[in-house]
């Protein structure tokens, strides 16, 4: 019995032993951990001191005032200047821009009212041409009446009268432009004169001049109504 009760102790002593070694074990485990967290926050508080430091350094050298860029001359640059600037380009080319379109607009109503006014001012003479031409022949019949009329006694009411309303009308007709082409002596020219013939004449002067109307030629503001047909003088040397 007393043999199995050392035993016992010894086996008793050897678990205890053993349940030291652990603990002892963890305890320097524990220990060891610690430190490393001890050391790892020194050294982190040692980065932000030195980030901290750079900041301050920074901010010392930076100073309150804003960042300026050196331009390609050497002065410093503005970015916000250049923006507005830019942007003031920008708006003066546009202002010129619409100018030019307002005077090029303006230039077009100009000449579309020009070409208007011409345009009415056209068909206004062209509305009248027609209408003297057919009045022409009453003046013509009026002018053959007068000229064939003789100084009788009898017939000098009459002639007065039929000169007196020759007169009126050739006024009235005056009024609206109405024109009478001079011929008599004068050269002879096709654009506004019909030669219905020939007549030799003596006088080398004359030549190819209007010696007789038979019927006389109008015009209505510088537009021919009707062009005079006259006889035109042709000299001969014999």
């Amino acid at each position: 019995m007393t043999k199995i009760a050392e035993e016992d102790d010894k086996l008793e002593q050897e678990v205890i032993l053993d349940k030291k070694e652990k603990n002892k074990e963890h305890t320097e485990a524990a220990e060891k951990s610690q430190n490393n967290q001890e050391n790892s926050t020194d050294n982190s508080e040692d980065v932000v001191s030195e980030d901290q430091a750079d900041n301050d350094s920074i901010e010392d050298i930076i100073g309150e005032e804003p960042l300026e860029f050196a331009s390609d001359d050497g002065e410093a640059f503005d970015p916000e200047l250049a923006f507005k600037s830019k942007i003031q380009d920008i708006f003066e080319s546009k202002l010129k821009e619409i100018e030019d379109q307002n005077l090029r607009m303006r230039a077009e109503f100009s000449n579309y009212r020009k070409r208007v006014e011409k345009e009415q001012a056209d068909f206004e003479v062209y509305a009248k041409s027609e209408i003297l031409k057919k009045l022409l022949p009453v003046l013509d019949d009026f002018k053959l009446m007068v000229d064939k009329s003789t100084d009788k006694e009898e017939d000098s009411t009459v002639f007065e009268g039929a000169k007196l309303i020759y007169g009126k009308f050739l006024q009235i007709l005056e009024k609206e432009g109405l024109e009478k082409i001079e011929a008599i002596g004068e050269k002879f020219d096709p654009q506004i004169h019909e030669a219905l013939m020939m007549k030799p004449i003596d006088d080398e002067a004359d030549h190819d001049k209007i010696v007789e109307v038979f019927q006389d030629g109008f015009l209505l503001k510088d537009r021919l109504l009707r062009p005079s047909k006259v006889v035109v003088g042709v000299f001969e040397d014999s």
